[in-house]
């Protein structure tokens, strides 16, 4: 089974509306370093496949559609709610695994994506979803979600709550822990981080640390998607 990555953005965050299309790393919007990132993973490991740019139908996503067509990455234009739209690209993707990606959540640990890769086709078939969600021990936003697409083909009529719909995290409280392939630090062989430590982008102020961070020579000397960057990231975020 092929893993599909999916960058689910919009242009109209709350907190900090604009946040996926503004150049917070060197000129380079969220959505671009992720596919970045991507792109790297996916001449890594053959079963990646290219990321796919789910964004709303709405006049006011219109920029995000046109960024991914000027990068070169396919674009899904379906539901407002992020959900919704991850079971519309289902229903075309049979017999993959989806895996969300959130513009909001700028860095991937690639030796997390690695791990599961590895040992995809070991996890049982009827297995929906593989996640490290469940007893966190990465901090936050460094998030893995990956969905079997046949499961949420199957969901895809079916009534969600608003707070499934908006944060598609809380899908999983439908199953039980047994039918969750869960991932925690220790699978890769390392220390679990304090899980309320952000890596994410909400507000003015994260933009502003990332920001920082981009310029700092020793975070940039460490290699993309390495623990190293991440615990980098991780301890310059704990002294704010």
């Amino acid at each position: 089974m092929k893993i599909v990555p999916v960058i689910l953005a919009r242009a109209d965050s709350t907190r900090l509306p604009g946040k996926v299309l503004a150049p917070i790393y060197s000129g380079r919007s969220i959505v671009q370093h992720l596919c970045e990132q991507v792109h790297i993973l996916a001449s890594e490991i053959d079963c990646i496949a290219p990321p796919i740019l789910a964004t709303s139908h709405r006049k006011q996503d219109d920029e995000v559609g046109k960024l991914g067509e000027l990068n070169n990455i396919e674009v899904h234009r379906g539901d407002l709610q992020p959900l919704v739209r991850l079971c519309e690209i289902a229903s075309s993707k049979q017999n993959v695994w989806l895996w969300r990606l959130n513009a909001d959540s700028p860095l991937i640990l690639f030796p997390l994506i690695k791990h599961v890769a590895d040992i995809k086709n070991k996890i049982n078939s009827s297995t929906p979803l593989v996640t490290n969600l469940v007893n966190r021990t990465f901090p936050y936003g460094i998030s893995l979600e990956m969905f079997r697409s046949s499961w949420l083909n199957n969901l895809k009529e079916t009534r969600f709550t608003q707070d499934e719909s908006e944060n598609i995290t809380h899908i999983k409280d439908r199953l039980d822990e047994s039918d969750i392939y869960s991932v925690e630090a220790n699978d890769l062989g390392i220390s679990s981080f304090q899980s309320t430590v952000r890596l994410t982008i909400d507000y003015d102020y994260d933009a502003d640390f990332f920001n920082s961070l981009w310029n700092k020579r020793a975070f940039v000397s460490t290699e993309i998607g390495s623990i190293e960057r991440i615990t980098y990231a991780y301890k310059e975020r704990q002294k704010l």
